[in-house]
């Protein structure tokens, strides 16, 4: 038997129930644990996920405002898909325009508390250390629709006690709020 391996043989979703039954461990303790284990996520990361998440809407609120203001006009009127985002994309503030403007905000800087006790906060550091991360192509794996509608999700839950809740009915992520979905994931790219 290999190292830090059970005896106990799980063959299907049946027997894993009836197991973490008998070792009284709760759901919410079962997804914790396979989400830690499967993502390897640690609070660095969450807050890491977390900027990217708040600078994409913010980028996407500039988006929208700029596709509105030039929906007459006839360059851009004509052009679909990719090419659309790409024009649209030529006419929007600078990276570190929209970094600075969300690093300035009191969200940002009441979430930069919350996952930084020991740190003071110093927002031309902060300016610079979002800009080198969005355009560090490690970071790719991480600027992902998936990742984008995880923070969502979680931070939606947190902020439904106030009764502003991006889930719908069944708890899943409402469809607008989604970045995972046909479109979105291509416009994701056009934001960063």
């Amino acid at each position: 038997m290999a190292k830090n391996k059970s005896s106990i043989k799980i063959n299907n979703y049946d027997d894993l129930v009836k197991e973490l039954k008998n070792w009284d461990v709760s759901p919410q303790e079962t997804w914790d644990l396979v989400f830690n284990m499967k993502l390897g996520i640690d609070k660095r990361t969450i807050w890491k996920l977390q900027r990217y998440y708040h600078y994409a809407i913010k980028r996407l609120f500039v988006f929208t405002d700029i596709s509105k203001q030039n929906d007459n006009n006839p360059k851009i009127k004509q052009l679909k898909g990719e090419q659309h985002f790409a024009e649209i994309k030529k006419l929007m503030p600078k990276r570190v325009d929209t970094i600075k403007e969300l690093v300035s905000s009191d969200f940002y800087q009441l979430f930069f508390k919350f996952n930084n006790k020991k740190r003071k906060f110093d927002s031309r550091l902060e300016v610079k250390n979002l800009e080198k991360l969005l355009a560090d192509k490690r970071e790719d794996k991480y600027f992902t629709a998936q990742y984008m509608d995880l923070i969502a999700e979680s931070e939606s839950r947190w902020s439904q006690k106030k009764g502003k809740s991006m889930l719908n009915e069944e708890g899943n992520l409402k469809e607008e709020f989604s970045f995972d979905r046909p479109g979105f994931r291509t416009l994701l790219r056009y934001l960063r």
